[in-house]
């Protein structure tokens, strides 16, 4: 599902958690938060060696999708 960049910084922004990400002038947003460091759970993520995981608090994302169509 693509939800557009403004819609996620509008929808995080409202609840106090812009500090969680910046919009780019590339249309992207970066997300950033704590690092994922457990073994386990980055070995079930199966993520390519360039990528790295992060965890958002699921109220933060909920918001955002309350705002999709």
């Amino acid at each position: 599902m693509e939800i557009p960049a403004e819609l996620v910084a509008e929808a995080l922004a409202t609840n106090g958690a812009s500090d969680l990400l910046r919009p780019t002038d590339q249309g992207t947003v970066v997300i950033h938060g704590p690092a994922v460091t457990d073994p386990e759970a980055l070995e079930q993520l199966e993520l390519p060696a360039e990528e790295s995981a992060i965890e958002v608090p699921v109220h933060l994302l909920s918001e955002v999708f309350a705002h999709v169509e």
